[in-house]
Parts: C-alpha cells; sequence; structure tokens
C-alpha cells in the first residue's frame, strides 16, 4: 500500500515546533526543527515565525530561509 504523505509530499511541510521564552517576561522564542531532517530554523519572536509561515504558505516549494534566534542552542 502507498504512502498516503508520499502522494502529497510537494504539498506537505511536516515540522517539529519548539516555544520557550528565558524569563516570564520576556518574548517567546520558536525553533523549527525539519521532521526530514535539515537544519534548524530559529526565530527570536513570534512575529519572526509568522512571517516564516506565511511566506512559505505563499509559495511552498521555494525553500525560505531563517536564521537561529540569539543565544539558542541545539537541545
Amino acid at each position: 500500500m502507498a504512502d498516503p504523505y508520499q502522494r502529497h509530499a510537494p504539498l506537505t511541510q511536516l515540522y517539529v515546533l519548539r516555544l520557550w521564552r528565558e524569563s516570564a517576561g520576556a518574548p517567546w522564542q520558536a525553533m523549527l526543527r525539519p521532521a526530514g531532517g535539515g537544519p534548524l530554523l530559529g526565530f527570536a519572536n513570534l512575529e519572526q515565525l509568522a512571517s516564516f509561515l506565511l511566506r512559505l504558505a505563499d509559495d511552498p516549494a521555494r525553500p525560505v530561509v531563517a536564521e537561529l534566534a540569539p543565544g539558542d542552542h541545539d537541545s
């Protein structure tokens, strides 16, 4: 039986989302890890994450580059 996700692979983006903040009053930061492997995508705030997702939705075939948030580390 064929994998149902494989048939729609060009239309599918799958990430693991991590949200955190350094302290109770600090802005939320985010990191996306592509489920199939690849570079981590980090965002210093939720607005940057939302902007990335909106650009991805505009053209899912075009790679969108994001930078790791300041002070972020792979954990």
